[in-house]
Order: structure tokens, then sequence, then C-alpha cells
């Protein structure tokens, strides 16, 4: 019996031994852990931080989006009055040529201008291309005419 109780601590002794060796391999794996819980919380930190980017950046878009969007509002609105204020002009003297009185006046002008035209060009005196070329200050509507619709310069 002696070589029994023997045997059975010399047994428990080496499975001591052999469980404490093990402990020892595994005492590492707390150095592991900690690093392991460092670099994951340092990953939640990154992660937070490129989630908040994201956000910022789809918010900027957003703002783009809306500016954009005035720009071509005013835009548009600019385009449609130009042109309410062109037709309005266009009516305005489409109206006044039907009036008897002006058409006599652009005639008179016109006959005017004509006859202005030659005696420079017999004169010999030559004008700038750029002083003629101006269609609307030099067509054939009257000064008071165009003066009334703000196309004489000076008004």
């Amino acid at each position: 019996m002696k070589g029994i109780l023997n045997s059975a601590r010399e047994d428990h002794t080496s499975a001591v031994k052999s469980r404490i060796q093990n402990v020892k391999q595994l005492g590492s794996v707390i150095d592991v852990t900690k690093q392991l819980f460092e670099v994951s919380k340092e990953t939640a930190t990154l992660e937070a931080r490129a989630f908040e980017l994201e956000q910022k950046t789809a918010l900027v878009q957003e703002a783009k989006q809306v500016l954009d969007s005035w720009v071509r509002y005013e835009g548009q609105v600019k385009q449609r009055q130009q042109r309410e204020l062109a037709d309005n002009i266009i009516a305005k003297i489409t109206k006044e040529l039907e009036n008897p009185k002006t058409l006599q006046q652009v005639l008179q002008q016109s006959i005017a201008d004509v006859e202005s035209g030659d005696r420079i060009v017999k004169s010999g005196l030559d004008q700038p291309a750029a002083s003629i070329d101006n269609s609307i200050i030099h067509s054939p509507l009257p000064k008071t005419f165009k003066a009334s619709y703000g196309l004489w310069p000076g008004d």
C-alpha cells in the first residue's frame, strides 16, 4: 500500500509540475491580451473618426447641392426678367411705331442721316468702323424716340 501511495504522490507531483509549466507558457497571454485590447480601442477610435468625417463630407455635399440649386434658380429668374424686359421694350417700340407722327419723325431723321452721311463721304472724311457699327445709337429712330426708351447715350 505504501508503494501505491508513493506512486500516487509522485503522479500528483508530476501533474502539478506539468500544470505549472502549462500556466507559465500561458503567462504571456496576458500581455498579448492587453496589446489586443489597446489595438481594439484604437480601431474603435479610428472607426468613429472615419464615420464622423463621412458625415461631414455628406453634409458638405448636401450644402453644395443646395447652393448649386440656388445658383441655377437665380440664373433662370434673371433670364426670365431679361426676356420680360426685352418683350416689354419691343412691345412699346412696336406700339410707338404704329403712330403716324413717330413714323414721320423716323422718316425725317433717316433722311437727315442719309444726307449727313453723303456730305461726310463727299468731303473725303472716313469714319472708323466702330463709330458706324453701333446699330442702336445710329439706327433710323429719332433721337427723342431713342432717349425716351433709354437707347440714346447720355441718359
